[in-house]
């Protein structure tokens, strides 16, 4: 333990990294190290409950919230999406809800925070809030974008599908989004931390630029479905742990496999999501990431300054997780995604010298 908490110690100290890394097995923390301020004004240090914007993150209570309604056979993930108040929407008579889930929908990702029309994104310098559009300019984005392939052909990364799935929770339920989400899962799992952007928090994680200036502090609607949650370690890793327990157990098994679907590990394919060996069988993680916070000015994917990343072992009960809200890492490193590096190398560490996993994977 000595030397994994050594190896970790260094590239948080090296970079001038803030933030935490969280391990559970069964359901009980078995590492646990925090670096570094969530309010370096006022001296505030990381903690367990610390709140966070997981960003991208979301989806997995997206995700989730559907197969909840599916349970209570309030919508079919195998229909398309006509049928839920998305006429509108491109190839929405071919679309199914699955095809979104599992990032097959053909949709384009028009709606991504990283692209040239999300610059548009208001940032006040008093504040340092960047607000996100609208919901109705998100919506009309979508709409008026042209799918990049037939749903089901290969996968493609998709906001745009994820944010669609908030529409569809508010047509089968006549609320928003939010309150459904608030109630299905966190107010049944009492996940006193986790929220959603635009509201109070009780202890705030801001996010931090080079040499410690404070940045860009994400703000999307409340019901922005692909990325607007906030939560901690504490709650995500109970959440990890405890999902199961929303679902009929047929629909577990379902709910898994579809969430997996886009990260499988593949052997031939280059750059594909990493798995875990161990005895000869290779395990596929159940994975939540997300990334958003920025600099504030130029908007860019190398300037993103937070950054969290949560993997489950599903057979192993094995929950890790990374959040962190400042590094010095230099620009160029930032430039070939070194904040993704940094995250796999500690990720690494973990999983082969604290479990005994062989890592597989191109990254």
């Amino acid at each position: 333990m000595n030397t994994i908490n050594d190896k970790i110690n260094n590239i948080f100290q090296e970079t001038d990294t803030w933030g935490t890394v969280y391990v559970t097995k069964n359901g009980k923390s078995i590492f646990e190290k925090y670096y570094g301020y969530t309010d370096y004004k006022n001296g505030k240090k990381w903690n367990s409950s610390s709140q966070h914007r997981i960003m991208s993150g979301t989806k997995f209570f997206t995700a989730l919230t559907i197969m909840i309604l599916y349970d209570k056979n309030k919508l079919d993930i195998d229909e398309t999406i006509d049928n839920y108040g998305l006429e509108e929407i491109p190839n929405s008579d071919i679309i199914t809800i699955k095809n979104i889930m599992e990032h097959k929908s053909g949709l384009d990702d028009s709606t991504g925070y990283f692209i040239d029309w999300d610059k548009g994104r208001k940032f006040n310098k008093k504040t340092h809030i960047q607000k996100s559009h609208t919901r109705e300019e998100l919506f009309n984005k979508i709409k008026n974008s042209v799918p990049k392939y037939k749903p089901g052909e290969q996968n493609l990364y998709s906001n745009s599908g994820y944010y669609l799935l908030g529409y569809i929770i508010e047509y089968v339920t006549n609320k928003k989004p939010h309150l459904v989400i608030k109630k299905l899962i966190i107010d049944n799992l009492n996940l006193n931390d986790t929220t959603f952007m635009g509201l109070k928090l009780k202890n705030p994680v801001y996010p931090y630029t080079y040499n410690r200036k404070l940045g860009g502090i994400s703000q999307l609607n409340i019901d922005h479905t692909a990325g607007s949650i906030i939560s901690s370690v504490k709650d995500l890793s109970y959440l990890l742990d405890n999902y199961d327990k929303l679902l009929q157990k047929k629909t577990v098994k379902l709910f898994n496999n579809i969430y997996r679907n886009n990260y499988l590990y593949k052997k031939y394919k280059k750059g594909s999501y990493p798995a875990f060996k161990k005895k000869n069988k290779i395990y596929n993680p159940l994975w939540l990431m997300g990334a958003g916070d920025n600099d504030g000015i130029t908007n860019k994917s190398e300037c993103c300054i937070t950054f969290n990343y949560c993997i489950k072992i599903i057979e192993h009960n094995i929950v890790f997780m990374l959040f962190w809200n400042h590094t010095n890492l230099p620009k160029k490193d930032f430039e070939v995604n070194g904040f993704e590096k940094v995250s796999r190398e500690i990720r690494d560490i973990i999983m082969t010298k604290l479990f005994d996993f062989e890592k597989i994977g191109k990254w």
